[in-house]
């Protein structure tokens, strides 16, 4: 199991390609995710937007845990799309 701080790549990858999912673990505990979901520290968010957290493909196992894959969105701030648009 990956460590937590060990996503941090993940969200700076992410950050670098606006719009596009990033898998950051495959077959993680629910629990994981709620964790990962709640870092409110950068790079997850800083002033020019932030992180969201998404799990996909998850499947419940025979002890009863649900599991899927993480994944990584980064959404700039909404008032730089704005001046991004008004420049073009």
């Amino acid at each position: 199991m990956q460590k937590v701080h060990e996503y941090d790549e993940f969200a700076v990858l992410a950050q670098a390609n606006p719009g596009d999912a990033v898998l950051v673990a495959s077959q993680v505990n629910r629990s994981r995710y709620e964790t990962v979901r709640q870092f409110r520290r950068a790079p997850y968010i800083t002033d020019e937007g932030r992180i969201r957290v998404h799990l996909r493909n998850s499947t419940v196992g025979s002890d009863g845990q649900r599991c899927g894959d993480i994944w990584f969105v980064w959404e700039p701030n909404e008032s730089e799309e704005a001046d991004a648009t008004a420049n073009d």
